[in-house]
């Protein structure tokens, strides 16, 4: 696919013009506004360092989230994304010519979910881009923020980091966060390798630390994010 020759950052200041109000109430749950320029930030970075269409992936991960809401949370919101995109699309001329590949991109951008063998690379860079943001630092403060929204326990009594269970995913929210390992995995492009390595290493000193925390007395999520927030400034240790 050739590369389309357009200021691709003119057309997605227009898209974020019509979607930011759709993004900024899903900051509660760790899905707002800053999720999107994450993720966007990743996706055009890959894009220019591996020869993709950057217009493409910019523009679907602006979009990729907008169906989540405070109502229903993640349940359908890939559908209700794709209802909306299809009709901010047809309002920027600039998104018309790609909006196939759009929909694809949107459709699969989730990383841990089922895909297509051959999938174009602007899909496979949306895809990095997400499962980036999931990842690391940024992944642990949404999967907390997350747990906060839903009421869902921190930690087991018992194993606290779940070094020694298999994930209960709906039960604790570090268990989420020893599940945020796997997504490594599921990486495609060779930048997102790149990225993922660092933020592999971000994922494994905050389990240490937790894991410390855990030792002394039962964190509480206060803990949890103050934690966050301390190791992001921090240059070493816990």
């Amino acid at each position: 696919m050739e590369l389309i020759q357009v200021d691709y950052r003119d057309i997605h200041a227009k898209l974020w013009e019509l979607v930011e109000s759709l993004w900024t109430p899903n900051a509660i749950f760790g899905h707002g506004v800053d999720h999107a320029f994450r993720t966007y930030q990743h996706a055009v970075q890959i894009a220019e360092n591996e020869g993709a269409n950057a217009l493409i992936t910019g523009a679907a991960c602006l979009l990729m989230d907008v169906g989540l809401n405070l109502t229903d949370g993640r349940r359908n919101h890939i559908q209700r994304s794709l209802d909306i995109a299809v009709a901010v699309i047809r309002q920027i001329e600039g998104l018309q010519a790609v909006s196939d590949d759009l929909i694809t991109a949107i459709s699969y951008h989730e990383g841990d979910e089922a895909r297509p063998e051959r999938l174009p690379k602007e899909t496979l860079i949306v895809r990095d881009a997400d499962t980036l943001d999931r990842m690391g630092f940024s992944g642990i403060s949404m999967t907390l923020r997350y747990g906060t929204w839903i009421n869902r326990p921190l930690c087991s009594l018992v194993d606290p980091t779940c070094a020694g269970r298999r994930p209960e995913l709906d039960s604790f929210s570090l268990d989420y966060i020893r599940f945020l390992f796997t997504l490594a995995g599921t990486l495609s492009t060779k930048s997102g390798h790149t990225i993922g390595a660092h933020k592999m290493s971000e994922l494994q000193k905050y389990v240490s630390c937790f894991d410390e925390m855990s030792k002394v007395r039962l964190p509480t999520y206060f803990d949890a994010f103050v934690l966050v927030e301390q190791l992001t400034s921090a240059k070493d240790g816990c």
